[in-house]
C-alpha cells in the first residue's frame, strides 16, 4: 500500500502492525464492540489502517467527508454518535474552529486524536458485516474482466465519497493481495504520471474525473501507461468513446449505493426479475429493490435515524406485506435493455460526483439577516454531469443595503459553511416565490427558468471560484458557459 504524497509504503505485514496499533490503543482506552469512532481524515494509508484496526475490536467507524466544515460537519459527527474523532493535521484547524465556535459539541466525545503528519443532510448509513465481505469478493466488471491479484495495482483518490468503489478498491488489496496506490486528492495533471510511475493497471473514476482528464493537454505518459480498466459510475455517453479512444482503456461502469440492496449488472440464471407492470423502452422510472430480512445480502440496515430509514422503505409493492428499498435514483431503459442513470429524486441532486442536500443549503440561508424566503434546487448546465446548485432568494423588504452587498454577505457565509460542491453556482434574487396552499415553496417554475435572464424584477449572480464569491450573471458569461469557456 503506497501513499503518493509522502512516498510512504507498507507491506502487508507492516500494514497489519499499523492496524494493530490502532486496535490496541483504543482497546486499552476502554473502547468496546459497538462503539463509534469518527474518521475525519484525508485519503491516506492511515485512514485504511484506522478503519481496519478499529474493525478488529468491533468498533464502528463513521467516515466523515473531508470536504465538510462547520454546520454540515457538526451534523455528521453528532449524528454518528461518535465517542472519539481521529483527524489529520490538514483538517485539524477546520475541526477545532467548529468546536471553539460552539457549532460542534464534544460533551460526549472522550477522545480527540490527531493523526500522523504524513497522512440531504448526510445520514449515517449502517453496513452489515456480511454485506461488506460480499462486496469485496472477486468481482466481474464486464464479460471478461476479473480483478487479478498477481498483476493489478489500484489507483485510488477518493476514499470518502464512493464507498462501493472503495470496497472494490481497498477490498481487492486487502482480500486479493493487489498493490494499492492512494493519492490525497485527485490531480488531473498528475494522474497518468502516477499511473506510469507506480505501474497501475486499474483505477476508479466518477464521471467528472473522466471529463477533467479529457480536458488536459496531451502528455507522453498517457500513451505509456499499463492501465487496463477504469471502473466507477457516472461516465456520460457523449464522452465515453472519446475517452476510450484517447486513453486506450476499458470502462467498467457499475451501479449501486452504500446502503442499498440492489445493483445493476449481468443477468444470471439464478436471478428472478419481477415486473410491476409492462413498460416500454425509453421509459424512465425509479429504481427499487426487494428487502428480505432472512437474506443477509438483501437486508436494509438503514440509518441511525429511524425516521430517515422509514422514508427509504416502500411497502406492498410486488405482493401485499412486502417491502422495497427506494434508491432515490431515476433510471432510463433503452431498446437494447441497457439502463442509464438519469437523475435524483426528492431533496437531493448530484454535482461534481457528490449528492447535494437542498435542505442543508437552505438551512444555511434561512437564518441570514435580510433573507425572507430561500429555496435551493439543481439546474442543468451544458457540458456538465448532474445539476448545478441554484438558490432563489427573496429579500426582506426594509433592507437598506444594495443587492451587491447583500449577495457578497451571502457568498461569504456559504463559502465558509459549505463544501465547495454544495455552494450554489447561481443565485436568483426575486421579488416573490410561488407557494402552495400550505406555504411550501414551489420550485417547478424556478427550475424551468434556471439561469435565464430577462425575468422582470429578478437579478442573477454566478459563483466565481477564484473570487470565492458571486458576480453578476451577464449574457456574455452565459455564452462562455454554453461554449465551455467558463468553468464552474
Amino acid at each position: 500500500m503506497v501513499d503518493i504524497e509522502t512516498g510512504r509504503s507498507l507491506t502487508f505485514d507492516e500494514f497489519n502492525k499499523e492496524c494493530n496499533r490502532y486496535a490496541n490503543y483504543f482497546q486499552s482506552s476502554g473502547f468496546r464492540a459497538g462503539d463509534v469512532v469518527a474518521l475525519y481524515m484525508d485519503n491516506s494509508v492511515d485512514f485504511v489502517a484506522a478503519w481496519m484496526g478499529l474493525a478488529k475490536i468491533g468498533v464502528i467507524t463513521a467516515w466523515i467527508n473531508s470536504n465538510l466544515k462547520r454546520e454540515p460537519l457538526a451534523h455528521c459527527i453528532s449524528t454518528s454518535r461518535a465517542k472519539a474523532i481521529i483527524t489529520t493535521v490538514s483538517l485539524h484547524t477546520v475541526l477545532y474552529e467548529s468546536i471553539c465556535e460552539g457549532i460542534l459539541s464534544v460533551d460526549n466525545i472522550s477522545l480527540y486524536i490527531l493523526g500522523q503528519p504524513q497522512n440531504g443532510l448526510p445520514f449515517c448509513c449502517l453496513k452489515e458485516k456480511l454485506q461488506s465481505q460480499r462486496a469485496v469478493e472477486p468481482r466481474r466488471l464486464d464479460n471478461s474482466f476479473v480483478l487479478n491479484s498477481n498483476i493489478m495495482s489500484l489507483y485510488l483518490f477518493f476514499l470518502h465519497i464512493v464507498l462501493n468503489v472503495v470496497y472494490l478498491g481497498i477490498g481487492q488489496s486487502l482480500c486479493r493481495g493487489s498493490c494499492c496506490v492512494i493519492r490525497k486528492k485527485f490531480s488531473a495533471s498528475n494522474f497518468w504520471k502516477d499511473c506510469v510511475k507506480y505501474e497501475c493497471t486499474a483505477s476508479q473514476y466518477i464521471g467528472e474525473i473522466c471529463r477533467y482528464l479529457l480536458a488536459q493537454p496531451i502528455v507522453p505518459e498517457e500513451a505509456n501507461h499499463h492501465m487496463r480498466i477504469l471502473y466507477g459510475n457516472g461516465l456520460r455517453a457523449e464522452i465515453w468513446q472519446p475517452f476510450v479512444n484517447r486513453f486506450r482503456v476499458r470502462i467498467g461502469e457499475v451501479y449501486g449505493s452504500t446502503e442499498g440492496t440492489s445493483n445493476l449488472g449481468m443477468f444470471f440464471y439464478c436471478y428472478t426479475i419481477l415486473f410491476l407492470r409492462s413498460s416500454h423502452y425509453r421509459e424512465t422510472g425509479a429504481m427499487v429493490s426487494t428487502i428480505r430480512k432472512n437474506n443477509p445480502l438483501l437486508q436494509f440496515e438503514g440509518y441511525l435515524n429511524k425516521q430517515e430509514t422509514n422514508k427509504k422503505i416502500i411497502r406492498d409493492v410486488f405482493t401485499y406485506g412486502d417491502s422495497c428499498f427506494l434508491s432515490g435514483d431515476l433510471l432510463h431503459w433503452d431498446r437494447l435493455g441497457y439502463v442509464y442513470f438519469k437523475d435524483r429524486t426528492g431533496d437531493t441532486f448530484r454535482w461534481k460526483g457528490e449528492n447535494v442536500s437542498t435542505t442543508e443549503v437552505e438551512a444555511i440561508l434561512h437564518p441570514l439577516k435580510g433573507v425572507a424566503d430561500a429555496t435551493v434546487y439543481g439546474v442543468q448546465v451544458p457540458g456538465y454531469e448532474g445539476r448545478a446548485g441554484m438558490a432563489s432568494i427573496v429579500r426582506v423588504g426594509n433592507e437598506e443595503s444594495s443587492d451587491e452587498d447583500f449577495i457578497y454577505q451571502i457568498g461569504s457565509r456559504l463559502a465558509t459553511s459549505l463544501a465547495s460542491y454544495a455552494i450554489p453556482q447561481f443565485i436568483r434574487l426575486c421579488q416573490d416565490v410561488d407557494k402552495t396552499g400550505t406555504f411550501k415553496l414551489v420550485k417547478t417554475n424556478l427550475q424551468r427558468q434556471a439561469y435565464q435572464l430577462g425575468v422582470p424584477g429578478n437579478k442573477l449572480f454566478i459563483y466565481n471560484s477564484k473570487l470565492r464569491n458571486y458576480q453578476p450573471l451577464t449574457s456574455e458569461i452565459i455564452n462562455h458557459l454554453c461554449d465551455g469557456d467558463y468553468h464552474l
